[in-house]
């Protein structure tokens, strides 16, 4: 991206694409986001009925968070500590 930083603004060719990279890198960014925040989301839901449920679906909940745990660490979220 820092190749956009030397662009001549005459250049509408190079602002053009430059501005279209960044605009993926954005939106690439924001769908990480979004699926971030889907799974805290559900996470948060599976940990409170952890704490209503009946001992014996404890493991259910607990494998279905650690599939999302190892969904993040297979994903490019491996750096989110």
């Amino acid at each position: 991206m820092l190749q956009g930083l030397d662009l001549n603004f005459k250049n509408v060719t190079g602002v053009k694409t430059t501005s279209q990279k960044i605009l993926q890198k954005v939106i690439a960014f924001e769908e990480a986001v979004n699926e971030v925040m889907e799974k805290t989301q559900y996470v948060d839901q599976l940990l409170s009925e952890i704490k209503e449920c009946e001992t014996n679906s404890i493991n259910e909940r607990l494998k279905e968070i650690q599939k999302i745990i190892g969904d993040f660490d297979l994903g490019d979220f491996s750096n989110l500590a």
